[in-house]
């Protein structure tokens, strides 16, 4: 069985991330619909994401324990820091795994 270097779809996890986030900022209960109807629409897309390397995995284990130490305190930075990482995996994964795809062939 060959081996894939990315998921298709995105991956659950990166989906929990955003929802666990978007729950830590309190946003209004119209856009947590819409971000979960987003969400569902990408976990069973053909959209093609890379899986996690050893930098990404501690990057994200390491801004999940600053939110589970910080918390809400100093403005939710951690919990934007958090989303935002994110939010750059959902749009850049997909073009580097093309790119990626592009120049081994």
């Amino acid at each position: 069985m060959e081996k894939k270097e990315y998921f298709l779809g995105l991956p659950a996890s990166a989906a929990a991330l955003i929802i666990v986030a978007f729950s830590f900022i309190k946003i209004g209960l119209v856009y947590m619909i819409l971000t979960v109807f987003f969400l569902s629409v990408l976990l069973i897309s053909k959209i093609r994401f890379p899986k996690n390397n050893l930098v990404i995995d501690v990057v994200a284990v390491s801004l999940i324990v600053l939110n589970i130490i910080v918390g809400k305190n100093y403005g939710c930075i951690a919990q934007f820091l958090l989303l935002s990482s994110v939010v750059l995996y959902i749009f850049l994964g997909p073009m580097y795994v093309f790119k990626k795809n592009r120049l081994s062939v």
